[in-house]
């Protein structure tokens, strides 16, 4: 004859591991309770979570290197993460890249994901090239190459003929020591420049005893230029005078 199962007690195993009684209680069709027990065993789900271990990767947007003219601007192209857990984003390198100066600068990208697994850094080469020599005819649009001409275009930094952006020449020194500092135009290979003094302001001018170094401070030098400090030891001279000689 068929039966009818009232209950089942536990009726929720996911609350219970190890052995369990297990109650069935049931009525026959003359309507006779009849229960029975048995253990069960009931197994903890021994699933662990998955742990991520595995690094995300960083894969550069541009060039690398990345070329740039001297003076021009520098964006960040960025990179992209991949991660086989988290989502992809986008992120900015760090470093610094000096586009006055020609030469090689290192841009680094770091990331790491949400389970901090540190991706392995990557870096762009950004190079700077050597600013393009000026030349005279450029600078002064065609003009006659005279000594006033030749005289702003080497000396001072001037960026055309017809500006009033050069610097002057600054006479200094002390007790002991003359001294020119001037803004040198380095970038034309044509222009010599030469320290000179002299006892006499008509005649007399030699290079003896003068030397030139590059000044401390190049603070405000346009590309292509450099500040130098031209000095001479006065000596015993009753009079001494120094001068930057251009030649072209």
């Amino acid at each position: 004859e068929s039966s009818k199962v009232l209950a089942l007690t536990p009726v929720d195993d996911s609350v219970y591991t190890g052995d369990t009684v297990v109650t069935i209680t049931a009525t026959d069709q003359a309507g006779v309770l009849t229960a029975a027990s048995a253990t069960a065993q009931i197994l903890e789900d021994e699933t662990a979570p998955v742990s991520d271990t595995t690094k995300p990767v960083i894969t550069l947007l541009g060039a690398n290197p990345l070329l740039l003219a001297n003076g021009d601007a520098y964006v960040d192209p960025g990179a992209t993460v991949t991660d086989n857990v988290d989502a992809a984003r986008t992120i900015t390198g760090t470093g610094t890249v000096n586009t006055a100066l020609a030469g090689d600068y290192s841009v680094t990208y770091n990331a790491s994901d949400a389970a901090g697994n540190a991706a392995i850094p990557v870096i762009r080469t950004v190079r700077v090239a050597a600013p393009i020599g000026s030349t005279f005819a450029g600078w002064s649009g065609g003009a006659e190459l005279n000594s006033a001409n030749l005289a702003k275009y080497a000396l001072g930094g001037a960026s055309s003929l017809t500006s009033a952006d050069g610097q002057a020449v600054v006479a200094g020194g002390d007790a002991t020591t003359l001294t020119l500092t001037a803004i040198l135009r380095n970038d034309d290979t044509s222009l010599i420049f030469t320290g000179q003094a002299s006892t006499d302001l008509t005649t007399g001018w030699s290079s003896a005893g003068v030397t030139v170094a590059d000044a401390s401070n190049q603070n405000g030098v346009p590309t292509g230029c450099k500040r130098k400090v031209f000095s001479v030891n006065r000596g015993s001279d009753d009079k001494k005078f120094i001068q930057i000689k251009v030649t072209k």
